[in-house]
């Protein structure tokens, strides 16, 4: 097995990203962006992610708008197939909101997810191995959280191209089709 992290210092005593935001609590008027990574590198990844969107409908996630797909190397662990990637857009009501496009805070939209990437075939492996789905929280807003089962930013979205090229596009939900970039 071959490990790699891309763009990391050589020979450097460390490495790292720091992201710095001014403090706003959140607003009791407005909603939150919520941005949601998809990837999938076994089996047929294409419906693999379609079923993902759909289960997140059902599971009362309302969807905005997706990105387009992007097919990338793995990054880590190198012998593994090619992932298919997107990045997906809900919201969040602030509080106080009466029409709720989802109700999850992050704790629960993670468990949700985790549950989506199960009934879509995800079996445990190694870190950063192959997996039918993978689903990240990548940004919740204007909110920070740093515990140990769940990191809003997402820790490792800057060093990722294939997160950040489909979270800088966006296409409506309603116009969406699935098609490799």
């Amino acid at each position: 097995m071959t490990v790699r992290k891309p763009r990391a210092i050589p020979f450097g005593k460390a490495a790292g990203v720091s992201i710095t935001r001014e403090y706003r609590p959140p607003s009791t008027n407005s909603e939150q962006e919520v941005y949601i990574a998809l990837g999938s590198n076994l089996g047929d990844r294409l419906r693999t992610m379609e079923r993902a969107l759909q289960l997140l409908i059902e599971a009362n996630v309302e969807i905005l708008m997706v990105s387009g797909l992007y097919e990338s190397e793995p990054m880590y662990v190198q012998e593994q197939p090619q992932f298919l990637n997107a990045v997906c857009k809900v919201c969040h009501p602030g509080p106080g909101l009466t029409q709720a496009r989802t109700t999850l805070p992050p704790r629960e939209l993670l468990a949700t997810l985790k549950r989506i990437e199960s009934e879509s075939g995800r079996i445990p492996t190694i870190r950063n191995g192959p997996r039918a789905l993978d689903l990240d929280i990548l940004l919740y807003g204007s909110q920070i959280l740093n515990a140990e089962d769940l990191i809003i930013p997402h820790l490792s979205m800057l060093e990722r191209g294939f997160v950040l090229q489909p979270l800088a596009e966006y296409v409506p939900f309603s116009s969406f089709s699935l098609c490799v970039v």
